[in-house]
């Protein structure tokens, strides 16, 4: 689970007034492994205009425990408009998974969640406790 070489480089250069400038370097790419599978969620309020703003980044358990309490449709490979034809619609929200992000529960694209916001919001705000 942890990588195993990180990179971390200390680099002590001169600037133009004689000062020493400490530069530390730490290549993360060692910890991308720990970061895949994070499943992003946007909160969409079209009477805002409001686009999609990002919510959370969780991990695919996590995720599920939000879906338990929230029903989740699969709407496609393209976020979902925000307003419909007429120009109205309710607040909802959209779970985005990438492809490295998939599992046998989850397909590649976005599902969307049309609990209530401020409900939604207190699940993903329970998760860390």
């Amino acid at each position: 689970m942890f990588p195993k070489e990180i990179t971390l480089c200390c680099c002590v250069p001169v600037d133009t007034r004689g000062s020493v400038v400490r530069k530390y370097y730490l290549n993360f790419a060692a910890y991308s492994s720990l970061f895949i599978r994070m499943p992003n969620i946007y909160f969409c309020q079209p009477h805002a205009k409001n686009q999609g703003m990002l919510r959370a980044v969780l991990s695919v358990p996590e995720c599920e425990r939000v879906v338990k309490e929230h029903p989740a449709i699969y709407v496609g490979e393209q976020f979902p408009a925000v307003v419909n034809g007429n120009g109205a619609t309710s607040d909802f929200a959209v779970i985005s998974f990438r492809a490295e992000e998939t599992t046998s529960a989850w397909r590649t694209g976005y599902y969307r969640l049309d609990s209530d916001l401020t409900r939604l919001n207190e699940a993903i705000l329970a998760l860390s406790r």
